[in-house]
């Protein structure tokens, strides 16, 4: 999609990706991203919002429920990524 972006005649615009893969586990409603190579120390906590219900009364998952919690001492990953396109 980058190069397709990139590629647009007349636009006078680059376009910019990046992408990671975080050591991370679930504590709570909470994520949790670790250094590499321990999980003794976290880096960065990523605040979510409390679980919605949708309108069948179904509670809506969040991200944390994906992840491994940090009771379980397995480690877990997330993804992320990100797209910018500005002037060069």
């Amino acid at each position: 999609m980058l190069a397709w972006m990139s590629s647009l005649r007349g636009l006078e615009h680059t376009a910019r990706g990046d992408s990671g893969f975080f050591p991370a586990s679930a504590v709570g409603d909470d994520v949790e991203l670790y250094t590499y190579g321990t999980n003794a120390k976290s880096a960065r906590a990523i605040p979510l919002p409390p679980p919605q219900s949708n309108t069948e009364g179904m509670t809506v998952p969040i991200l944390a429920d994906f992840n491994r919690a940090e009771e379980t001492g397995f480690p877990d990953h997330l993804g992320a990524f990100a797209v910018t396109i500005g002037s060069p």
